[in-house]
């Protein structure tokens, strides 16, 4: 009799040890779809702001940068171009119009600086051959 005791309670505990288990799946489940939806809020709430901001964040360097690091904390990316609200917004044409002004002031400063790099190049490349 003693055996169909012990053999009993083994058996209630691995019902309970079950039960614990579903719970905490059931658990862990609920959290991360609390955990989902939530995100999905502060992503909406991040576009609205981005929208009502988005002077802001194109014209002052500070704040923008203060705004991407907030981004890749989260685990969103303001550079990439593409589709999304980033491109709505315009973030991807700050930094195209960011990169032709780059370019337009090394096309205006080439007599300047090109006879130097091409110089530096020339001498890179003796130095291999």
């Amino acid at each position: 009799m003693r055996r169909r005791a012990g053999l009993g309670a083994i058996q209630q505990q691995q019902l309970a040890a079950e039960k614990y288990k579903d719970k905490g799946t059931n658990l862990q489940e609920s959290q991360f779809e609390q955990m989902t939806k939530q995100m999905e809020v502060f992503r909406m709430k991040l576009e609205e702001f981005a929208v009502k901001h988005k002077q802001d964040i194109r014209k002052n360097s500070h704040f923008r940068k203060q705004f991407q690091e907030m981004c890749a904390a989260i685990g969103v990316d303001p550079l990439a171009a593409g589709k999304g609200f980033w491109s709505v917004l315009g973030i991807g044409d700050f930094y195209y119009e960011l990169s032709v002004q780059v370019v337009e002031v090394c096309l205006a400063a080439n007599h300047n600086t090109g006879r130097s790099l091409l110089h530096i190049r020339r001498k890179e490349l003796s130095m291999l051959y």
